[in-house]
């Protein structure tokens, strides 16, 4: 039997969350909703939902603050709706962990691709689920870095370093390309996917700061670096 994705749409205008779950339904999609960012910690509990589609404008929260409270929980897809199309809007919610940034009116075709996007990108495993030899990636020069591909977890000395879907495939990648300079727009290619036109680099600019603060704090050092108008290099050791 085909597994139907749960999707939580945190939404206040009626209307809006209608054509939703229509169109989700129609997709089969299972669609949870609610028009209160307060809700959504009891939800996320209760639902384990593995797409969320998120407002901005919510009447008791800003909907850019509940990409953390949702963050604090899961790490499943995030797509914001917005009636703007600003910039400090869009790098605001990526660097706060979404992943997908909608602007309304919006094509359901387009939204529903979106989503199937997303979904294909993440593989969702219980987190009691033991860690397998096969799942993992160990670095070839020294026991410092572990990746569970299989879990999307990244170990640094042993430590696990709390990361996004976006911050893990990220790091995935310049790992395995360590010592290369890989350009924005490879990565955007490979982490967000050439079918997400409407993000632009700057997100990778906003999900590689991230990455690097997160990674610095564990080991007081920037394994990362900056090429000015160019890219990202994972340094060797």
């Amino acid at each position: 039997m085909t597994e139907h994705k749960k999707i939580l749409i945190v939404e206040d205008d009626a209307s809006i969350t209608r054509v939703l779950e229509i169109i989700l339904n129609s997709n089969n999609f299972k669609v949870y909703s609610t028009a209160f960012g307060e809700k959504v910690n009891e939800l996320v509990a209760e639902i384990q939902p593995d797409l969320f589609i998120l407002d901005i404008g919510l009447p008791d929260a800003n909907g850019i603050d509940i990409i953390s409270v949702i963050r604090q929980q899961t790490q499943s897809p995030i797509i914001m709706l917005s009636g703007k199309n600003t910039d400090i809007e869009k790098i605001t919610c990526f660097q706060l962990g979404a992943d997908d940034y909608v602007v309304k009116p919006f094509s359901a075709a387009e939204l529903v691709a979106r989503i199937q996007s997303l979904l294909r990108r993440y593989r969702y495993t219980s987190p009691s689920t033991p860690t397998s030899e096969e799942g993992s990636e160990q670095s070839e020069d020294t026991n410092l870095f572990r990746i569970d591909v299989e879990r999307h977890r990244v170990f640094i000395n042993s430590q696990e370093v709390s990361l996004t879907n976006k911050e893990f495939m990220l790091f995935r990648l310049l790992h395995s390309k360590k010592g290369k300079v890989l350009s924005r727009e490879v990565i955007l290619d490979n982490v967000w996917g050439i079918d997400n036109l409407d993000v632009e680099t700057r997100a990778v600019d906003a999900c590689a700061s991230r990455l690097r603060k997160k990674i610095k704090a564990v080991l007081d050092k920037d394994i990362i670096e900056g090429v000015p108008g160019t890219g990202y290099r994972f340094l060797e050791d």
